[in-house]
């Protein structure tokens, strides 16, 4: 119903989650079509309802794998740029824009 609603008013969807541990933000997955959401259901339901929490950022390759249908986002300074794969980045907050200084220069 929310995709269908954006889409009647000119919006483009996107449909998310943020996966926590606690208060611990770990990661943003995206979705980037039906496939992409139905991969982000099956990890969540994976992990909720096994009562498994969820792996951190150095421990996901087994979950994301070939995942070609969504993105995840990483909190910044929690994943090596050198490691990221095509449809994984990392997220800045406004106030870490100044670190990004270093990286540059």
């Amino acid at each position: 119903e929310f995709v269908k609603l954006c889409r009647d008013n000119g919006i483009k969807p996107v449909i998310g989650t943020e996966i926590r541990n606690e208060d611990e933000l770990l990661y943003i997955l995206i979705a980037a079509n039906n496939n992409g959401l139905h991969w982000i259901h099956d990890f969540l339901s994976f992990h909720l309802t096994n009562k498994h929490p969820f792996p951190p950022c150095d421990n996901v390759e087994s979950f994301f794998g070939n995942i070609k249908d969504g993105y995840a986002i990483f909190p910044y300074n929690t994943k090596p740029l050198a490691g990221l794969k095509e449809n994984e980045f990392i997220g800045i907050r406004n106030r870490e824009l100044n670190a990004l200084v270093t990286l540059i220069f």
